[in-house]
């Protein structure tokens, strides 16, 4: 890669250690393993076009916690 082009590998696994070594060494490199790409998703899907919200249907769900006891 050139100096004015950027880098990006993206996997659904994940980087081995010597990847992860390396990408701090190239400031226009960015790995973006399965975990980050997964947060990425959730983070932006609202700004996604309809479209690709349909080929990835997602739906939130609300799970509730136990209720915590007070010790009078």
């Amino acid at each position: 890669m050139g100096r004015e082009e950027k880098g990006l590998f993206v996997t659904l696994g994940s980087f081995s250690a010597d990847a992860r070594t390396f990408e701090p060494t190239k400031p226009n490199l960015r790995l973006i393993d399965g975990a980050a790409l997964i947060e990425l998703i959730y983070e932006h899907y609202h700004q996604f076009e309809p479209r690709y919200q349909m080929l990835l249907p997602l739906k939130r769900s609300y799970i509730p916690g136990p209720i915590a006891s007070g010790s009078d």
